[in-house]
């Protein structure tokens, strides 16, 4: 209860003591004056020695008059008990409160609406944690799967020949095994510096739509193949220079024109139900999945550039 609410309910207390005197002196004033009047009716009775009897039309008022006040003073009585009880109630219910607001204050004390919004970006932190942890097991079963059926069919084609300074050994993965990211072995092939690196990541931090592969050539840091071998070695599949193998048309015909030009995509070979693909991006597991679905053949990417896939998409389905 607070201190304003403590001085209502006494001021409240002492205006119903207040009231109840002014209603017993009342009621004492009533019956003095109804004694008096019965006194003066009794004197009037003497002095008339046999005459006419006294007048019982005032006293009868008088008796009247008495018995309402007592009613009146009877009915004020109940109303001061309820407000008696009304205040205990009241009293009651204001410690009830007071206790709640004190147990209310010391949980906030305990925990800030601070320290709530750092649980709150913590949780969500972990269900983002979460969800690219399952996104990744789903594209390593993928990897592992497309791994199996590889090493059952001969090696499609790779050349190394005229390969850039670094490709010959590109360290894509850690001593746990974890792949590293593009950006980090740039630096440490020598071909990008630590600053080169910020401003790069700075950039695509603008514009995430950009891939940082083709951010790196943009800026004329390297060419594409060594991006492209990178992303290979990431992938953990084979590099392919489509300008330096024929296709058959059979092959070709596997996927449309629309769909290779869509999905940036190009058949290279066909063994029994697999299909190999050359694509520039081959963790593209929409483009994948579509391609399965129209050829009904497995699809085992093979990672090749972006600027030879659309010179062959040219050369083999014709230009725009």
């Amino acid at each position: 209860m607070g201190a304003s609410d403590q001085v209502v309910f006494e001021q409240l207390a002492t205006a119903i003591d207040d009231w109840t005197v002014q209603l017993q002196a009342a009621h004492e004033e009533l019956g003095e004056t109804f004694a008096s009047a019965i006194a003066r009716a009794g004197s009037r009775a003497q002095q008339a020695q046999g005459g006419p009897e006294p007048p019982s039309g005032e006293i009868n008022a008088l008796r009247e008059e008495l018995a309402a006040r007592d009613a009146r003073i009877v009915a004020l009585g109940h109303e001061v008990a309820e407000l008696r009880a009304n205040e205990a109630a009241a009293c009651a219910e204001c410690e009830a409160l007071r206790r709640a607001l004190e147990h209310a204050r010391e949980q906030l004390a305990a925990h800030s609406p601070e320290r709530f919004e750092e649980l709150e970006h913590l949780l969500a932190e972990e269900r983002d944690h979460a969800g690219v942890l399952e996104a990744q097991l789903n594209q390593a079963r993928e990897e592992c799967e497309r791994l199996r059926m590889q090493s059952d069919a001969p090696d499609p084609i790779v050349t190394d020949r005229a390969a850039p300074t670094g490709a010959s050994h590109i360290p894509a993965f850690d001593a746990k095994g974890h792949k590293r990211r593009m950006g980090e072995i740039l630096v440490d092939l020598g071909v990008l510096t630590h600053d080169q690196l910020m401003e790069i990541l700075d950039e695509q931090i603008a514009d995430p739509q950009r891939r940082f592969g083709a951010l790196v050539v943009e800026r004329g840091h390297t060419d594409e193949e060594l991006v492209a071998r990178i992303l290979a070695a990431q992938s953990r599949l084979p590099f392919v220079r489509l300008s330096e193998i024929d296709i058959d048309t059979k092959v070709l015909g596997k996927i449309t024109p629309q769909l290779a030009r869509t999905r940036r995509c190009v058949p290279i070979a066909i063994e029994d139900d697999r299909l190999r693909v050359a694509m520039a991006n081959p963790l593209d597991l929409i483009a994948v999945e579509d391609i399965e679905i129209t050829t009904k053949l497995r699809v085992e990417p093979v990672v090749a550039m972006l600027g030879e896939i659309e010179a062959a998409l040219d050369s083999y389905y014709g230009g725009r």
